[in-house]
Formats: C-alpha cells, structure tokens, sequence
C-alpha cells in the first residue's frame, strides 16, 4: 500500500527558522548555512495590480521558487518528513522535492499508515510545524499486490483483496487503480502495463 501524499504551495510555505535548523541537523557547513540564512532573511515585496502598487510587504517565508537551489533546500526542508517510517522491514518512504511516497506492507497497512501520519513527530505534526498543508483531496493510496481472494458469490472466480478505506484529517483518502509518481505510471499489480505502453507510445512519436 502506498500512500501518495501532495503538500500545498510547498515553495511559497518554507518557514526560514525551520529550514536553517534542518540545515544544521544535516550537517551543512556553517559558511553556506550563513549564506543562506542572509539571502532568505530581510527580503521584501510589493504587490502590483493595474494602476495600484502596495506598500512595501516583508517576506517571513519562502525559498525562491526558480532560485538553483531551491529543489536542493526542499529536500533537505522536508528531510523529517521522509524519517516518520520505523519499521524497514515493514515500512519505507521515497520523495523528491514535494512529491511523496509513504509504502506500507498489505498487512494492517491502513491502521499502520493512520499511525504514522497522526503519531508524535508523525507526517501531520511535520505539516503543521513547517506550515506545509498536505491537500489532502489531490492525495491518493495506491493497493500494490498481486494476491487475490475467492469470490463469495462465485467459487470458480477470484477477486481483489479488500481494500480498507484510508482517512486523513477527517477526510477518505481516494483509492486508485494506477498513479503517477515522477514520470513513472505505477499501477496496482506493478506489472507496468501502462508506463510500457506510453514509454512505446513515446518512442514512436520520436522516430517517425
């Protein structure tokens, strides 16, 4: 079972004091730390709209959406978020930037993933924290497995293992059959019927 979350307005979002502590706790050396500290703090903005022009407006947080560094500064920004999971043999986590995966074993794996997004210091705790609202409409679960059970209805048939309904602050995770993760189409029975075929698809427009 995967767990594909989506973090809203991720850039705009960063709170400055949280990305220089997640800084030092890499082990970032002081000379950038300071470097980066400098050129996120003190900033300021003014809005423009037709003829009317704001007055001066400080910025309390963000990391330049555009900047060189700023896929590397939200790596290491969401770096806790990607440590919620305990359990190696059980429980793994993958994310690059704002786009993550939490993937749980088929066992128990609603109760485990409600587990580790509302426990302490869990993925909930993280969204408040680092003020990164997880949108929790555009978030999916992806039932990865190939095991089946037999149909109640008819002995000669077999179906998908039931899938138990996921809820995140209070809302049901929607449940779907394939999903894109980083230009890669992942579907339910990994078999990768759908990223052959658009990989095929993608080859033949560039030889033609």
């Amino acid at each position: 079972m995967i767990l594909f979350l989506d973090v809203e307005g991720a850039f705009p979002n960063v709170v400055t004091g949280w990305l220089i502590h997640n800084l030092k706790k890499q082990h970032i050396p002081v000379v950038y730390i300071m470097f980066i500290k400098q050129f996120h703090t003190g900033r300021r903005t003014r809005l423009k709209f037709n003829d009317f022009v704001s007055e001066s407006i400080e910025i309390l947080n963000r990391i330049g959406q555009g900047n060189l560094l700023s896929m590397i500064l939200y790596i290491l920004y969401n770096a806790d978020l990607l440590e919620i999971t305990g359990d190696e043999e059980k429980e793994d986590s993958v994310g690059f930037v704002d786009d993550i995966a939490i993937m749980e074993s088929f066992e128990e794996t609603t109760n485990r993933l409600n587990h580790l997004m509302s426990k302490e210091d869990g993925g909930i705790q993280w969204s408040q924290d680092h003020n990164s609202r997880f949108e929790v409409s555009k978030s999916v679960v992806l039932h990865v497995t190939r095991k089946t059970q037999q149909d109640p209805e008819d002995d000669a048939k077999h179906i998908q293992l039931d899938r138990p309904k996921l809820r995140l602050l209070g809302k049901e995770i929607e449940d779907i059959e394939n999903v894109k993760y980083l230009g890669v189409l992942f579907d339910t029975q990994l078999r990768w019927t759908q990223q052959a075929q658009r990989a095929t698809a993608n080859m033949t427009k560039w030889l033609r």
